[in-house]
């Protein structure tokens, strides 16, 4: 009863504050919706449990399947990485040692012949001209009337397609478009044309004299064309002809400050001493650049020819000029190589076409006239290392898609100019053999120490 009571209290108070009232249960039936209530919240518990074991069960399936897949696309990668590496990236590099022999006290007489007209050991090409012009200021003696002829330089071309030389006399005469007559001071010849398909024209320059005297046959420009009257009608007078190298000067009627004969003379031979030495250091300078491009020059070059140049005149003093000009000589690195192994090295069916280093001597014989001769005689001395080389295209077709066994096979038996093979890096290093595609394979050339020595410490001169 006092808990009705108080229950009644409750549902007043609640009344009051405006609450919504609340029916009175009897104790029974509170405990009965308690029971009913438990009841259904165990069956929700256990429902949720049921649930998030079968989300767990769910989820380690899910993941088990997912990491054999993850599993199975690596795979792919990692095999397409090996077949791209295997085949697009793949390269190779091969280290060759070549063969090499030292020799020393090497003197031996060449012949050699013109380009591109060979036909022995040697072929020649002719550089230059290397030229070279120094004045000097001496105080003239007196004045006197003085009767003077022009003087220049013509270069003579000779572009006949039969490729022959064309000798001319002393005097052959030049003319100019306005009529005006040179003639040439000496005897000279031209080398034939050279070369096929467009030729290139053999060319000699001469010293010129006027017909005449006076300033009238003075000229200011060069690359002016003269004709050969004397070749008037023949086959030659198409074909040869001489342009101006330098202006015709030095024509004079009247009077002019001179100097003795002496005086002259002793200025001209110490111009020409200067002259001379500034042409061999020219020389020089081209055999080096030559050695850059795959060629080797001689070291005297050809005879100087020497033109003295009109003198100017000054307030009593006049202003003597020289000019000298040389042409070199050069030859192909391969070719004195081949040369040489073919005459100091034996056993060897193939010849050096290179040097590891070297300290020769080539000089032209003297009493040779280079512009003109077909063929010269070429004196070598000195000392050398011959190196062999290899023909790096037909030895990357020969090796490409082989192995180190099979690489070194075929280098004893088709490439002895070849000691030894040093080195094969492959990439990817899994690979047992240089690619197939012979753009993916580098040869380097590694020169060694171990030189052969050939005997040949006392070699005479072989004329």
């Amino acid at each position: 009863m006092q808990e009705e009571d108080k229950q009644i209290q409750r549902i007043e108070r609640s009344s009051l504050r405006g609450m919504r009232p609340v029916t009175p249960q009897p104790m029974r039936a509170q405990k009965l919706n308690m029971q009913n209530e438990y009841e259904e919240g165990g069956d929700t518990f256990s429902a949720m449990q049921n649930e998030r074991m079968m989300s767990r069960d769910s989820m380690s399936i899910k993941s088990g399947f997912s990491f054999k897949k993850y599993i199975f696309f690596a795979l792919i990668i990692i095999l397409i990485v090996v077949v791209l590496l295997s085949t697009t990236f793949s390269k190779a590099t091969v280290e060759l040692e070549l063969r090499t022999s030292e020799l020393s006290n090497i003197s031996k007489t060449f012949s050699a012949t013109r380009e591109p007209d060979k036909t022995g050991d040697l072929s020649f090409r002719i550089t230059g001209p290397f030229e070279e012009t120094k004045e000097t200021v001496i105080e003239a003696t007196h004045e006197e009337p003085t009767i003077s002829k022009s003087t220049g330089i013509f270069t003579v071309y000779n572009a006949n397609p039969k490729k022959q030389k064309v000798d001319l006399v002393a005097r052959t005469r030049f003319k100019s478009s306005d009529g005006r007559l040179y003639r040439a001071t000496k005897a000279f010849s031209i080398p034939a044309a050279t070369g096929t398909g467009q030729l290139t024209p053999g060319a000699k320059d001469i010293e010129v004299v006027a017909d005449e005297p006076g300033q009238n046959f003075n000229t200011t420009t060069t690359g002016d064309k003269y004709t050969l009257p004397g070749l008037a009608g023949s086959e030659q007078a198409e074909y040869v002809y001489g342009i101006s190298k330098t202006p015709l000067t030095g024509g004079f009627v009247g009077k002019k400050y001179i100097v003795t004969k002496a005086q002259d003379s002793e200025a001209r031979k110490s111009l020409r001493e200067e002259i001379k030495i500034a042409l061999q250091d020219k020389i020089v300078k081209n055999s080096l650049n030559s050695q850059q491009n795959d060629r080797m020059s001689v070291d005297n070059g050809g005879a100087i020819t020497f033109v003295s140049l009109p003198d100017e005149q000054g307030e009593r003093k006049i202003n003597i000029k020289e000019k000298g000009t040389i042409r070199g000589i050069s030859f192909s690195i391969a070719d004195v190589a081949s040369a040489l192994s073919e005459e100091y090295v034996t056993g060897s069916d193939v010849q050096a076409r290179s040097f590891l280093n070297q300290k020769l001597s080539i000089v032209a014989k003297p009493g040779q006239d280079i512009e003109t001769a077909e063929k010269l005689s070429i004196g070598v001395s000195g000392s050398a290392t011959l190196l062999w080389s290899v023909d790096t295209l037909l030895f990357v077709s020969d090796i490409s898609g082989k192995n180190r066994e099979e690489i070194e096979k075929l280098v004893k038996e088709r490439h002895t100019q070849v000691v030894s093979v040093k080195k094969i890096s492959i990439f990817p290093p899994w690979l047992s053999s240089v690619p197939s595609s012979r753009s993916k394979i580098k040869i380097v050339i590694s020169n060694t120490n171990n030189i052969e020595t050939t005997k040949n410490e006392k070699v005479e001169e072989k004329k």
